[in-house]
Order: C-alpha cells, then structure tokens, then sequence
C-alpha cells in the first residue's frame, strides 16, 4: 500500500501506512548531502538493501500533516484505481454496486487479495460484504455480482435498516432470502456458513431448514446453537459471547466444526443425516420467524479446514478494520 515518512519539526517523525499513522520522538540531526534512491538507500553512492520492491507510486517533497497524508492517500488510490490495477471479479463488483468511495473500493480489493493469496476464494458460493451503506450496495454476491436470482443476490423481505456498519433486521418477520438451496448447491459433508455479527442474544440469525434437515445458527433459551447438515444442534460452549467472525464448517460426516475470530471453539460430533431443502437465509431460517441479527459480513460455500477458517477471518477482520467497524 501507500507508505509515508514525513517530518514537520525537528523533534518528531511520523510514519503512515494508508493513512494510519503513528508518531516517535526522532529528534532531527541534519540534512542529508547524498541523492534519494528508490529501490535502495543511497549510502555515499552505494546502494544498499537493493529489495525486489513493485513500485507504482512514489514522491518526495515537503512534510506532511496527519490530514494531508490522509488526502494523499485518497488521491493516490484513486490514481491507481483509474489506471486499471486491479482484477475482474473486483471490478465487476464495483460496477454492479456503484461504489465510488475511495476506503470503501480499497477495502473491497484488498479482501479480494487475501482470499484468492490465502486460496479461500474458490471455496467460496456467495460472499456478502455489505458495503456502500445501502440495500442497493449491500444485496450483491462478491463472486457472482450479477442482480438475478441465479447470481445469489439478496432479496429483503419486509424491513431492513442499512447504514455504513452493515444491515439490521428493522422488525419482526424480517429477513433476506439468498436464493442459495444447500442441496442443490453444496455437498452434504463440505459446506460453511459464515456471518460477521454486531448483536448478541438474537434469535434465529441465519441459515437453511425443512422439515427434517438444518444448517444455522441461533441463540434461544441461553444457548449459542449451531448445525450443518443434521436435526441435532451443537451448543457453543460460550452462551453470551456470539458476536464477531463466527464460522460454522463441516468436511466430512462425523461432525460440524465452530470457529469464533478464526479460533477453533468445538466440534460438535453430530453425524451428517441430510441436506435442507431450503435456502439460506439472513436473519431467519424457516418461515417469517425472524432475529434480530445486524449483519457485516456474510458467506457460504464449501467446507473449511482450521487453516482456511484462520485465514479467513483474517482477511474479513483487515476488511472492516479499513472500513473502521471492527469488532
């Protein structure tokens, strides 16, 4: 990203790292006599710790406030947005959304990033970032940006409240219909849901059910539940505590794994026994019934192993940080 190092009095130096930024007592000693390399330190006309460095952007001048780094920051994103450095499954995003927020696009592309370096991406049937603050923004698939059905798009049935944090069930027999059916779309024993969760003590806050099968989570009577494919619910282990990155996975019959922040909580040990007919659900998952969940993020897809669940919550949790609503 964008590093700078600025200097506007002799007794300080602050350094930024896409407009976060933080100041040490460096006391200035004198002015330098040699040129400025990039890609190396000019040591009296030695080059050292030469580095591999991919440099798009680069400036010397004058110091700079902690405001005006923050307004390079916006205008130098913003130049590198324009010249296409980017990738396709971002832009198509953007496109479908009509985000033009400059945090909001960089946060976009940098979870990209990570998911397909930490190669979660292709494990991944439907990403809800819920970003741009709208119902319009916060209804689009990450993978499949397209505002059909077919593409997994959110349809929000009765009322919704969507600012910039996320989006809220606003009453009851509320919740948002993701057109995804598990049995048709994923496998009975490698699956996941994933939800990023602002709210504690809510009710029914996501998933799929029929008559026999459930994938979801809930919070009633006490408890934290979860299950993937089976009748019988896992019972987190931490009653009062479901809010942030909670990740329910399963990768083979012998039982659904949980993860809170990316840390494994339990495996529940409940057999696999069928696939719900059903599709996936914000804030509800069977029938008007309805939570009071307040959603940042949202994913199903494939099973996922330790590993990946870790990494995942690192690239979600590096999302809402940058967006400045993380948990």
């Amino acid at each position: 990203g964008l590093v700078t190092v600025s200097r506007t009095g002799s007794n300080s130096l602050t350094i930024a790292r896409n407009s976060s930024t933080a100041t040490f007592a460096v006391p200035a000693s004198g002015a330098l006599s040699t040129g400025i390399y990039l890609g190396a330190i000019n040591n009296n006309g030695l080059a050292l710790g030469n580095s591999p460095l991919n440099i798009s952007f680069a400036s010397v001048g004058t110091g700079l406030t902690n405001n005006e780094v923050r307004t390079f920051e916006q205008l130098v994103t913003s130049f590198q947005v324009n010249l296409g450095k980017t990738d396709l499954d971002v832009d198509a995003f953007i496109t479908a959304t009509g985000i033009t927020n400059v945090t909001q696009i960089t946060a976009i592309r940098n979870l990209v990033s990570d998911l397909k370096a930490y190669n979660v991406w292709p494990k991944l049937k439907a990403v809800y970032p819920i970003v741009g603050g709208t119902a319009t923004t916060h209804k689009f698939n990450l993978i499949d940006p397209r505002d059909l059905d077919v593409a997994y798009r959110l349809t929000f049935v009765n009322s919704w409240n969507h600012t910039s944090t996320g989006m809220a069930v606003g009453s009851s027999f509320s919740y948002a219909d993701t057109y995804l059916i598990p049995s048709e779309q994923l496998s009975q024993n490698s699956k996941h849901m994933m939800m990023y969760q602002r709210n504690n003590l809510v009710n029914r806050m996501m998933g799929a059910n029929d008559a026999s099968q459930r994938d979801q989570f809930q919070y009633s009577f006490g408890s934290f539940k979860y299950n993937l494919s089976s009748a019988q619910n896992g019972i987190g282990s931490y009653p009062q505590t479901n809010r942030g990155f909670l990740l329910t996975s399963r990768i083979d019959s012998t039982g659904t794994t949980l993860y809170r922040n990316g840390i494994f909580v339990q495996k529940d040990g409940i057999a696999s026994s069928g696939n719900p007919i059903g599709s996936y659900r914000f804030g509800a998952f069977l029938g008007p019934s309805s939570g009071t969940g307040n959603f940042s993020f949202g994913s199903f897809g494939e099973g996922l192993t330790a590993t990946e669940a870790a990494n995942y919550y690192t690239a979600v949790q590096r999302f809402q940080t940058t967006l400045g609503r993380q948990l």
